[in-house]
């Protein structure tokens, strides 16, 4: 699910930003941008995301400002050794040119690294470091959940759709049998001269034959889901990945009903319910 949440830490010389989005994926898939100093927190920042969010794509910027002149400072003493030099060359070989300053940044020695003040303490420093994403997440967390709660009441709609469809199909089986048995009877009976068929025989293949496509068991199946599915959407927590598995169940049990239906209306209303099951598999996939 979608979610968003900035914060910041700051030290004496340093101030870091976060800011972290979630996005809808069926896994859990980390994106960390961090600048070349934070390198070494990386698995801390991973950790902590791990253990606030188990499915979706993540991406987590950390933005590192320097503060007290910056992380590098210039070596007056090396600069002015490269000046002198530049002075002799003149005067002694009667070169000519300037010293500018881009040549000088180049030069090798006239940039030092200053060593932030977190560098002296990396184990308070990653301790700031999963506090500042603890915060961040609390507003993730926050967009997250009410964008579930707005899930959750579409996923019991669609439910309850596919508990009604699945309603009026039961309403047509017993007809769709008898009919079914009329049909067949009636078949059997105009080839029973021609065939030399017993009467008990026709009955008895009749029967079967009817029996085959008795869909009871399905919709049995097809109720116990449903309601399985309400109270794992209701209960919450990290149920994505059972609520998908129910669905399949319903998408083989639909298909089956399908496969035995004896009546045009059922297999109208068997589509319709396997399409409002995709549509829920669909939504599922971004639940956590």
């Amino acid at each position: 699910m979608t979610g968003f949440g900035q914060s910041e830490i700051s030290g004496p010389d340093f101030r870091i930003s976060f800011e972290i989005k979630t996005f809808n994926s069926r896994f859990l898939d980390i994106n960390l941008r961090l600048p070349k100093e934070l390198l070494q927190v990386e698995m801390s920042v991973r950790n902590v995301i791990k253990a606030k969010i188990a499915r979706g794509r993540v991406e987590v910027f950390l933005n590192l400002e320097t503060t007290k002149g910056g992380l590098y400072h210039i070596n007056r003493d090396v600069v002015a050794s490269y000046r002198m030099l530049v002075d002799c060359l003149r005067a002694d070989f009667q070169i000519d040119g300037e010293l500018t300053v881009a040549t000088v940044l180049q030069l090798p020695g006239v940039l030092e690294v200053r060593s932030p003040s977190f560098s002296q303490n990396m184990q308070t420093f990653q301790e700031q470091i999963c506090a500042g994403l603890t915060a961040t997440l609390q507003g993730v967390t926050q967009m997250r959940l009410e964008e579930g709660r707005q899930l959750a009441l579409e996923l019991l709609d669609r439910i309850g759709r596919c508990e009604a469809l699945v309603g009026q199909v039961e309403s047509f089986v017993e007809p769709a049998k008898q009919a079914y048995r009329q049909r067949l009877s009636q078949r059997l009976h105009e080839y029973k001269e021609l065939a030399s068929l017993d009467e008990s025989r026709i009955t008895q293949e009749v029967a079967i034959f009817a029996e085959r496509g008795d869909i009871t068991e399905e919709i049995v199946r097809l109720r116990s889901h449903f309601e399985q599915f309400r109270v794992l959407v209701n209960q919450g927590g990290e149920v994505g990945k059972k609520l998908d598995f129910l669905l399949q169940e319903m998408n083989r049990e639909i298909n089956t009903v399908l496969s035995k239906s004896l009546h045009r209306k059922i297999s109208e209303l068997g589509v319709l319910v396997k399409a409002e099951v995709e549509k829920l598999r669909e939504q599922v996939q971004n639940v956590e």
